[in-house]
């Protein structure tokens, strides 16, 4: 119970890092994002009236708890069929919110753009020939 509470802020920080990225991701012909700088202006338009996204952190609290790939291509791990993991949080506590783990969004966010297939293209499959009966 312990490591969930004291997750809470890195899952909030990780909530908001995917909404950060998807958001400029949207913004920018779903082009990855090259650093933090990127990313402020999306802050600033996800930001509520407090001055904060939902997890009650600034930008900059959000930047110190999560670690972000700079070189990541989630559209090549989509082509390829493999793991997406770009976003982590530097504590290494991996506590988050149902729906807001922030790779997934971004993964999700592609799909529904039309940027990536919905789907993994049917894969052929070695079979063996049918075999005949004879009487």
């Amino acid at each position: 119970m312990l490591y969930i509470l004291r997750g809470l802020p890195d899952a909030y920080a990780m909530w908001d890092a995917g909404d950060l990225v998807v958001d400029y991701m949207g913004k920018h012909a779903d082009r990855w994002p090259s650093g933090w700088e990127d990313l402020q202006p999306s802050f600033d338009a996800c930001k509520k009236g407090d001055g904060y996204m939902r997890g009650g952190l600034t930008f900059n609290e959000i930047r110190n708890r999560i670690e972000i790939n700079w070189h990541a291509s989630p559209q090549n791990a989509l082509l390829h069929h493999t793991p997406f993991k770009s976003i982590t949080p530097r504590s290494g506590n991996h506590t988050i919110w149902e729906g807001a783990e922030p790779n997934e969004m971004i993964i999700q966010y592609l799909r529904k753009s039309g940027a990536a297939p919905a789907t993994p293209p049917n894969r052929t499959r070695a079979t063996r020939p049918a075999t005949q009966l004879t009487d």
